[in-house]
């Protein structure tokens, strides 16, 4: 049996106005998964929530045609725990995931210069490329965007 969808801080979690004894099974009470502290209400007024990152994430990914109906190609990213991944059509992205917990800085080994290119989507506040070095923390990402006259 599933529990109550956790929309609110509200009585029974905001799922229903019904008394508790009649809900087909309890809310969440007590723990760091009560509902009190954990609900949707409040990781929509959070920005750094999951509920948040997912949100940006699928706004990105909406924004870049070609993720969907542009030709891939898989990069060497010069790092074994680093999968980096280009799409092409009228614009270009690059998406680099670090698969590790630790953190890796790229140099000049990924076969796009990233200089160039806009940020688009990270995990965290990073510097700019610089001279092709890019920084990841542990299970990171960041993806890219360029929009070159002809590709």
């Amino acid at each position: 049996m599933r529990t109550p969808m956790q929309w609110s801080a509200e009585r029974n979690a905001g799922f229903s106005t019904a008394a508790s004894a009649r809900l087909a099974a309890p809310v969440v009470n007590h723990g760091p998964f009560a509902f009190a502290q954990l609900n949707v209400a409040a990781q929509q007024a959070d920005d750094r929530s999951l509920l948040s990152r997912c949100r940006r994430i699928l706004r990105a990914r909406a924004n870049l045609a070609e993720v969907g109906e542009g030709q891939w190609q898989i990069l060497e990213s010069g790092h074994p725990a680093v999968f980096a991944i280009v799409h092409r059509a009228q614009s270009c992205t690059v998406m680099l995931c670090n698969l590790s917990d630790k953190p890796v800085s790229l140099d000049d080994t990924l076969d796009i210069v990233l200089q160039d290119y806009e940020p688009i989507l990270a995990d965290r506040k990073y510097a700019a490329p610089d001279r092709g070095n890019l920084a990841l923390a542990g299970f990171g990402y960041r993806w890219f965007r360029w929009r070159p006259s002809e590709l």
